[in-house]
């Protein structure tokens, strides 16, 4: 079974070099402070059907249960893709749907890297993914005007599992990214 822990979801639209926050807002990149934009935050403490958003309104919610499991800082969120597992916003997907600059950051933790893992996405908008085979990498892609752009985290190879990650990617107008632990 493929398990992902993702202990952390942050949303931010603020792309501040050297320093990883996420979001999904209108901010000017590299504006100072990590919480500038920031829209959402989700420290999965909760061992409960809903995961509160510490600085906003969009709670996500389980859509069959999800387990608990220690994190990274403390609780995590353990998702089991082979029983439909997903933590999701119940219709309020267009309040983290982004036209701008965004980071979306997350600790995750996969229990198996020998097959495809779906992360987080918002269906035409971005997709995070560790593609497994050939690829074997974690992958982005954005998309935007009906066209999309995938990149690998080719630097930095491939993952191992059960191993923590920090993993950020978003886009800052111009160009997607990917970063990991750093």
């Amino acid at each position: 079974l493929a398990e992902t822990d993702v202990a952390l979801l942050e949303f931010n639209t603020s792309s501040l070099s050297g320093t990883i926050s996420a979001s999904l807002s209108t901010t000017t990149p590299g504006a100072a402070g990590l919480l500038n934009g920031l829209q959402a935050y989700w420290d999965m403490e909760e061992n409960a059907t809903t995961r509160i958003d510490e600085v906003g309104s969009l709670s996500l919610y389980e859509q069959s249960p999800v387990a608990s499991t220690t994190g990274k800082n403390s609780n995590a969120a353990r998702i089991l893709e082979s029983v439909s597992q997903t933590l999701s916003t119940n219709g309020d997907a267009a309040a983290i749907n982004p036209s701008g600059n965004y980071t979306i950051a997350a600790w995750v933790n996969l229990s198996d890297v020998s097959s495809d893992v779906l992360i987080f996405e918002r269906s035409n908008s971005y997709k995070l993914q560790y593609k497994s085979g050939a690829t074997d990498r974690f992958q982005f892609t954005h998309f935007q005007s009906g066209t999309s752009v995938t990149i690998n985290a080719d630097t930095f190879g491939a993952a191992s599992s059960s191993t923590w990650y920090l993993i950020a990617v978003g886009y800052d107008g111009t160009n997607a990214w990917i970063k990991i632990n750093n």
